[in-house]
């Protein structure tokens, strides 16, 4: 959906309709908009005294978690890099005394972009002496 009508173009649509420079037919195809845009803007500033354009109404239904919401999963996975989701979710419900499910708190990560991705015995501690002990066992953690 576009985004509303420059200001510029609203008052002096609204201006000429004022000042009778033609029918609001004439006006609105001058100004190559709608007759019902027009009118609207009209309405607007008889009720208003301005013809600025209607706050944003969000549709459905809002977020959990929001900006503080996904602040705060930040500041976690930031004290706590390889930290679960349901810790997360556990967390996040004892903060704001708010149930999350899974799915909420993965969209939340998509939000932050942030990876889950585990830690693997191969990547980070494939050099620790024990895990070398182990595999030489043929043991696997």
């Amino acid at each position: 959906m576009p985004g509303p009508y420059s200001l510029d173009l609203r008052r002096k649509a609204v201006l000429a309709c004022e000042e009778g420079e033609g029918t609001q037919r004439e006006i609105a195809e001058q100004f190559d908009i709608g007759l019902r845009t027009l009118k609207e803007w009209i309405f607007i500033k008889k009720e208003t005294g301005d013809v600025q354009p209607k706050k944003h109404i969000h549709r459905g239904r809002l977020p959990v978690i929001d900006d503080k919401g996904l602040s705060f999963i930040k500041h976690i996975i930031d004290k706590k890099p390889d930290i679960l989701i349901s810790n997360i979710q556990e967390l996040y419900g004892k903060k704001f005394n708010v149930e999350v499910a899974q799915s909420m708190v993965s969209r939340a990560l998509k939000k932050l972009n942030l990876r889950r991705k585990k830690k693997s015995v191969y990547a980070i501690e494939q050099d620790r002496d024990d895990v070398k002990k182990n595999e030489k066992n043929g043991k696997k953690k």
